[in-house]
């Protein structure tokens, strides 16, 4: 990723509204996907005060992200309400072309969906992320519930 890429991976997280902000990123190209599910890996995500993030930190995160396995991104999301910032490695989900070219679009997309709320209840996360509708399908784990 470019330095200069780090300016606007902050500004994605909304950092001065009052809403949620976010962003998922190849971390080795910088470049932005549009569709999949995003599942956090089971460790390494890193919770940080929203004063105290800074574009050298995101840029020292990402640079710890091991980006020789394909499908590993790098995300960072700000829940809104005064909480911290959730900066983490993920995994993309993508509908399997074998399952899709037999039983339909549909049919493949459920099966992503099951296979990343099952590998978010494993990786004890609260939610997963569809990166076509932006929306955050719950796993059914509260936060307070999570052992980290």
């Amino acid at each position: 990723m470019l330095s200069s890429q780090f300016s606007q991976l902050k500004n994605d997280l909304n950092l001065s509204g009052q809403g949620e902000g976010g962003f998922t990123v190849d971390a080795k190209t910088g470049v932005k996907p549009s569709s999949g599910i995003m599942v956090s890996a089971p460790t390494g995500e890193e919770q940080v005060p929203k004063e105290e993030l800074t574009t050298s930190r995101l840029e020292a995160y990402a640079g710890n992200i091991d980006t020789s396995t394909p499908y590993h991104y790098f995300g960072g999301w700000n829940p809104g309400e005064g909480a911290d910032i959730s900066l983490d490695s993920s995994r993309r989900i993508m509908p399997s072309p074998s399952v899709k070219k037999q039983y339909g679009e549909n049919v493949a997309r459920a099966d992503s969906m099951t296979s990343a709320l099952d590998m978010g209840i494993a990786n004890q996360q609260e939610a997963v992320f569809r990166l076509d509708d932006f929306s955050t399908p719950r796993t059914g784990i509260k936060r307070e519930d999570i052992n980290r």
